[in-house]
């Protein structure tokens, strides 16, 4: 009774163990970038600020906001030890560090399922090629597996997922002979919107495409209508979860995506390799807050935040497997967690929570390293990704409707050349000269 965000059994354990009191304030889940933007343009912006989004971290870096933190890290006891060089990269900018970066320890993103009882129907069919996937969904139209209304592929939020990954088009800006191009504007894009254009109008993806969100998407598949998706590892456990409670006798499985168009095999993006970023707005408490920090990563603070308390919330077996006991759903303000975890840490809970069927089979398609996620802020592209990244939804989705012929993507790409893509070309490879 009487617990919050900055009185309750954990934050008082971190309190005591670190010498340090600290007040927490939880930005709301929706507009938590303008909250976060109000608390600094304040005048009394907080001692640190805790996001995933980089593009938070480069608008406040770009515009002069955040302390450096080269200074303090010599200091730290774990900081300086456990982040690797090429994490700290992401956060470089003239040779100084604006944030304390998070090592990435998800190595698992995203996948393709497939209802496992249609698979099963067909004969499991090979779904090894792009030919491969569309006789698939050829098959679930023309066959009706699944009922009338099962839609065979289930697009959403103006992306063709895996369909895209075939064309190459998992980077927005992907080194080619020394250099960075948009893959947006190149013939592999054009190629991908003929092939998607051609399975919409053969009703082999959603015809609600347009209009599908996530949130959307998702319902479609938890109430066994999709037969092909492109999702998160998370929500594999959403959907069969929903398919178990309502006994229908199937559920998703994850696949490996088809091969390229060039022939070889296509993964999907790893993850940033920075998870978290810590910043430190200019003038606050920098080196107390770094400090407070490097302390709460100690196994004895970070332990408590990951688990509870041994023998009550949690035991370790033999293995070393950590298994949680019923009173750990009673621990409130696990949040904290999220301050700094392991990879051992992450994938105890993956397996603790059930995740276990999404997070291992995507892990293993999950091998693309994305250039630009090493990259430091960059101003053209905090200016100008938004309104290029909407011009290309309104081209792509229009012409993959049917609203557009093909012939619009030329004019497209004078649009997208003319809107800041050549700037933003110009400084990425800037930054791509440094790099490489």
């Amino acid at each position: 009774a009487g617990e919050d965000e900055n009185n309750n059994k954990i934050i008082n354990y971190i309190k005591e163990m670190t010498g340090y009191d600290v007040t927490w304030i939880i930005a709301p889940r929706d507009n938590g970038r303008e909250a976060m933007n109000m608390i600094m343009a304040s005048g009394n912006p907080p001692d640190v600020l805790y996001t995933g989004d980089k593009n938070i971290f480069a608008d406040y870096t770009n515009q002069g906001l955040l302390e450096p933190v080269d200074s303090f890290i010599d200091a730290t006891t774990n900081i300086k030890t456990v982040v690797p060089a090429s994490t700290w990269k992401a956060v470089e900018l003239n040779g100084e560090h604006f944030a304390v970066p998070v090592p990435q320890n998800q190595f698992s993103s995203s996948g393709v399922v497939v209802r496992q009882d249609l698979l099963e129907k067909l004969g499991n069919p090979p779904m090894e090629t792009l030919d491969d996937y569309v006789a698939f969904l050829e098959m679930v139209l023309e066959q009706k597996l699944g009922g009338e209304d099962t839609v065979p592929y289930v697009a959403y939020n103006k992306s063709m997922g895996v369909f895209e990954l075939a064309y190459g088009l998992n980077e927005a800006y992907k080194p080619e002979n020394g250099k960075l191009v948009s893959t947006w504007i190149s013939d592999n894009a054009r190629q991908m919107l003929e092939f998607s254009a051609d399975l919409f109008a053969r009703k082999l993806v959603d015809p609600e495409f347009a209009v599908n969100t996530g949130t959307i998407a998702n319902e479609k598949m938890t109430n066994g209508r999709g037969a092909l998706y492109t999702t998160g590892w998370t929500t594999v456990k959403e959907l069969n979860d929903s398919l178990k409670d309502r006994d229908v006798g199937f559920k998703y499985a994850v696949i490996k995506p088809p091969m390229g168009i060039d022939g070889k095999p296509t993964y999907f993006n790893l993850n940033s390799p920075v998870r978290v970023y810590f910043l430190f707005p200019a003038g606050a408490k920098t080196q107390e807050a770094v400090m407070f920090l490097d302390r709460c990563i100690s196994d004895d603070i970070r332990l408590v935040i990951s688990y509870g308390w041994e023998g009550e919330h949690y035991n370790i077996e033999s293995d070393g497997t950590i298994v949680q006991t019923d009173e750990a759903e009673n621990i409130r303000y696990r949040i904290y967690y999220n301050m700094w975890d392991t990879e051992n840490d992450f994938l105890n809970r993956v397996k603790l929570k059930g995740f276990s069927d999404g997070y291992f089979p995507m892990s293993e398609y999950c091998k693309y390293d994305v250039t630009l996620n090493y990259a430091p802020p960059i101003a053209e592209l905090t200016e100008y990704t938004s309104a290029l990244t909407d011009l290309r939804d309104e081209y792509f989705l229009k012409i993959i409707t049917g609203a557009w012929t093909i012939d619009k993507f030329d004019e497209f790409v004078s649009k997208w050349k003319a809107s800041g893509g050549e700037q933003v070309l110009e400084a990425v490879n800037a930054w791509y000269d440094t790099f490489k």
